[in-house]
């Protein structure tokens, strides 16, 4: 029923308003309440506010990996996920950032004194004086600014060559320079008479964007002398260290080998990695491909059926990032997640284009819905999923029949009254009895009270005891089950003889 009709002293009124109502589950209002349950799910929030559901991201799978791993840190505060047997902690001083950090905490530099220094025992990639293997460091960068010469991290040192009496800058840095990922390697690849190469660089294309979220990642192979950078698992940029033969990356013995990182950056970083061996793409952990689900709670919208109108979701979609939306509505009640044996499961309904048309007008009197958030390009960009807005009009009851006329012959009452225009009317009660206002009888062969009639606006009830004043009203209905009814219409009464 979309219209609702008053009724003064017999006089039929012009429809007053549509019904329409609307239930948010959002950020601002009761989203959590009743959010049945979340898979894989975080919830962003800052200064206290709830702003947003992403995919919680995955960290590093040690059990498979854990042989290959040289260090990680995970920058957390509780370090249950760092691995650093293999280096010495020689300083750290930094802050960790709590606020939009990429998974947990991560460490934020931006004082001159703020810097970490590891040295490796022999167990490391970086051994002085022996050829380097294959490696891969990957690691998260939020950069506050785009200055020059932005040192990441530096491997190595100078140190003091006995040959020639000299000072030798011998080292493998990551650097943003302006916002472009370049790695400069000085001294470290010998050419083919044994000669160090003075500057070998890898520069990437694309430019990182500052106050976001990039990971970024360094590949060497070895055997072919052939270095990758990664941006967020794009391969940017790539050269081979090589002449007529491949160039070993060696250290000299002399040098230690010290591990800085954040020397010279405003910013901060996140699940740093290195490990033994290349890798084909820059990403070995982050958003996982299934994604994450946020469940709604079964939410009953009325005691009648409501008429749905528009359902309307709020998202940020970005990069292949996106957000899949799918409800389930009934009439009847049911379980949130079918595991109920006694209750018919309700099937999920995708909110594509095509369904959302066809789900305009449908009743409902219990509503549930589902967002399902998909990971964007290479799994390094997450959707935010932050509410969802269900329009409805309430169905309500049919208008009480009026222009109740009624008559008697010869034992019978005769009962006529004006049609109810309602389109979805399915059918009128007749409601009669010996006293007014009290309408419980069963003295009339057609049934006891209530009687229960088709879409007709006349009836008869026969076989009424003599000389009995019965009283009598109508209702009208649209349900199958003739429970959604209007109010009573007026009463009137007549004795029979």
């Amino acid at each position: 029923m979309k219209k609702l009709y008053l009724f003064l002293t017999g006089l039929l009124l012009l429809p007053m308003f549509l019904f329409s109502d609307e239930i948010s589950w959002n950020t601002k209002n009761n989203f959590l309440s009743d959010i049945y349950k979340t898979e894989n799910a975080e919830l962003v929030a800052e200064a206290g506010s709830i702003l947003y559901y992403k995919i919680k991201k995955q960290s590093y799978d040690f059990n498979s990996n854990g042989s290959n791993i040289d260090l990680f840190l995970s920058f957390d505060e509780n370090k249950q996920n760092a691995i650093t047997e293999n280096y010495e902690t020689i300083r750290e001083n930094f802050q960790y950032k709590r606020a939009n950090s990429y998974i947990g905490t991560s460490a934020y530099f931006y004082k001159n004194e703020h810097k970490i220094e590891l040295q490796g025992n022999k167990k490391s990639v970086f051994v002085p004086g022996t050829v380097i293997g294959s490696f891969t460091i990957n690691f998260y960068v939020y950069p506050m600014n785009l200055a020059d010469n932005n040192i990441l991290f530096k491997i190595g040192s100078h140190y003091y060559e006995n040959s020639d009496n000299s000072i030798c800058d011998q080292s493998f840095s990551a650097v943003l320079d302006e916002g472009i990922f370049k790695c400069h390697f000085r001294n470290v690849f010998n050419n083919e008479n044994n000669k160090p190469i003075p500057e070998f660089t890898v520069k990437a294309y694309q430019r990182i964007m500052p106050e976001e979220w990039t990971n970024l990642t360094i590949t060497y192979d070895s055997f072919s002398g052939i270095v990758r950078l990664f941006i967020n698992g794009i391969e940017n940029g790539i050269a081979k260290a090589a002449g007529e033969s491949v160039y070993p990356m060696i250290f000299n013995p002399a040098n230690r080998c010290i591990l800085d990182i954040g020397t010279s950056y405003v910013g901060a970083i996140d699940d740093f990695l290195i490990k033994h061996g290349t890798q084909t793409d820059g990403i070995e952990h982050g958003f996982p491909p299934e994604g994450a689900s946020v469940v709604s709670a079964v939410h009953k919208l009325d005691d009648f059926n409501i008429v749905i109108k528009d359902i309307n979701c709020t998202d940020y979609q970005k990069d292949g990032a996106e957000v899949k939306y799918f409800v389930r509505l009934s009439s009847s009640p049911f379980d949130s997640d079918d595991t109920a044996a006694y209750i018919k499961p309700v099937e999920w309904i995708p909110l594509n284009k095509e369904n959302v048309s066809s789900l305009k007008n449908k009743k409902a009197a219990y509503f549930q819905w589902k967002a399902l958030l998909l990971p964007g390009t290479n799994g390094n960009e997450s959707p935010h999923f932050s509410g969802l807005t269900l329009k409805y009009e309430k169905d309500l009851p049919p208008a009480a029949p009026f222009g109740v006329k009624i008559a008697e012959k010869d034992g019978t009452i005769f009962l006529k009254w004006k049609s109810n225009t309602e389109h979805d009317l399915k059918g009128y009660k007749i409601y009669y009895g010996t006293k007014p206002g009290v309408y419980f009888c069963n003295d009339a062969a057609e049934g006891e009270s209530p009687i229960v009639i088709d879409k007709v606006n006349d009836f008869k009830l026969t076989n009424l005891k003599k000389n009995i004043i019965y009283y009598i009203t109508i209702t009208a209905f649209d349900d199958k089950n003739a429970s959604h009814e209007s109010s009573f219409s007026e009463e009137v009464s007549k004795r029979v003889y």
